[in-house]
């Protein structure tokens, strides 16, 4: 936040003001972890999809794809907060297509 009068100052709940890059991703990850409902296991295949380390377990491994995804899409040079659910539905719509995930719903 600014001081600046030319700022509006903007609220930032304390639950999400603090969170980092990383803390996100691995929200993001979580939350497709659940949904896929993926083992949590080694498994060297599902990595080199994902392409991350290959020693990776799956929560690992899904963490460390939105966190490489969401630098290359966003890196620094976002303008304004970003919405949780509209990154969540970018990285899903990703992460399904690099793994070939089908939902039956």
């Amino acid at each position: 936040m600014s001081n600046s009068p030319n700022q509006i100052p903007v609220f930032i709940h304390p639950a999400i003001k603090n969170l980092n890059v990383r803390q996100i991703s691995k929200i993001i990850a979580s939350k497709i972890i659940e949904k896929t409902e993926l083992n949590l296991q080694y498994n060297s295949l599902f990595c080199r999809r994902l392409n991350v380390a290959t020693d990776l377990n799956t929560y690992e491994a899904v963490a460390y794809y939105i966190d490489n995804q969401y630098f290359e899409k966003y890196g620094f040079n976002r303008s304004g907060l970003i919405n949780f659910h509209e990154v969540y539905d970018e990285f899903w719509a990703e992460f399904s297509c690099r793994v070939n995930y089908q939902t039956s719903i």
